[in-house]
């Protein structure tokens, strides 16, 4: 499971991953397999999920137990760590373009139920799920203010 993903970046590259992590979450907890399988994972692919995750996690008590709830749902899955990253960018993208905002308990909760489908021959995938059957624990974003003139 951590292992899948490959790392053709220098390391320099690699341990900026856990630099764009440490914005959001403490990482004290990780253990030294964790910490490799994440600068594993591509720099704008964690860019990206980091920018949707800064408003929920900035500041947050709960941030290093939702980070341990994602990586234990990796830990017992067949998928890769980039695939639950991925699959969770895709979860923000979709909740954005509808205008929509979820926390990320539940588009964790959302991605362990629709990646395992996705994946099976015939299987749908993360979009699929999302434009034919929603996100039930979403909600309908705030606007931002206009600029003032």
């Amino acid at each position: 499971r951590w292992a899948k993903d490959g790392c053709d970046m220098s390391k320099d590259l690699c341990s900026s991953v856990l630099e764009i992590l440490r914005t959001v979450f403490p990482l004290s907890g990780l253990t030294a397999v964790e910490q490799s399988a994440l600068e594993r994972v591509d720099v704008p692919l964690v860019t990206e999920w980091t920018r949707f995750l800064f408003p929920e996690m900035k500041n947050n008590p709960q941030a290093s137990t939702l980070l341990r709830a994602l990586l234990n749902r990796i830990a017992a899955s067949e998928h890769s760590i980039t695939d639950w990253i991925s699959g969770c960018v895709v979860v923000y993208r979709w909740l954005q373009r509808e205008q929509l905002s979820a926390h990320l308990s539940d588009i964790i909760e959302y991605a362990s139920c629709a990646l395992p489908g996705s994946t099976e021959p015939g299987g749908q995938t993360l979009t699929w799920y999302l434009e034919n059957h929603g996100m039930e624990r979403s909600w309908v974003a705030p606007r931002k203010a206009a600029p003032l003139t």
